[in-house]
């Protein structure tokens, strides 16, 4: 590819001009997109929100990425913000593998925390109410209670 192309590319990036570069790498045939290309234009997806989109493309280089740590980290973002926390871990983990970063860290970070909270979330679901109480002995039969709190089922005239 051109290395004025790939200039251009970097300027808009620094721009914060994503639509400018998605419009311009969806207008080169799929042909001319190789890895370098294909690469900045899962970034600028991933920066406009259009991380399927993003997923899709990335994963489409995923042979020539595996060594690339800049490949793992915009798969992890692009998985991270479809909320596919375990795959997004696992790329951030292989980017961080391949070059420790901060950045990279603090997101490997957040996933953790949000599965720990899900985790507990699901427990919470799970538990059942008054579990440990035993409830056998609660309430005493006595002929005062059945007179005074004890009535006939409900018939459906009563219910209606």
């Amino acid at each position: 590819m051109s290395r004025e192309l790939l200039d251009k590319l970097e300027s808009w990036y620094d721009d914060e001009q994503h639509d400018q570069i998605a419009e311009a790498i969806e207008q080169l045939p799929e042909s001319e997109r190789d890895y370098e290309i294909v690469s900045h234009y899962g970034r600028a997806l991933n920066n406009l929100g259009r991380y399927t989109e993003a997923l899709d493309q990335l994963l489409s280089i995923e042979q020539q990425g595996r060594q690339d740590s800049v490949w793992h980290w915009r798969i992890g973002y692009s998985y991270f913000f479809l909320q596919q926390w375990e795959e997004a871990l696992s790329a951030f983990e292989q980017a961080d593998k391949l070059e420790p970063d901060e950045t990279t860290q603090e997101f490997m970070g957040y996933c953790h925390d949000i599965m720990e909270r899900q985790a507990e979330a699901i427990k919470e679901i799970n538990r059942v109410p008054f579990r440990e109480r035993d409830f056998s002995q609660f309430w005493e039969r006595s002929d005062y209670a059945d007179k005074n709190y004890v009535e006939e089922p409900p018939t459906a005239e009563m219910i209606a």
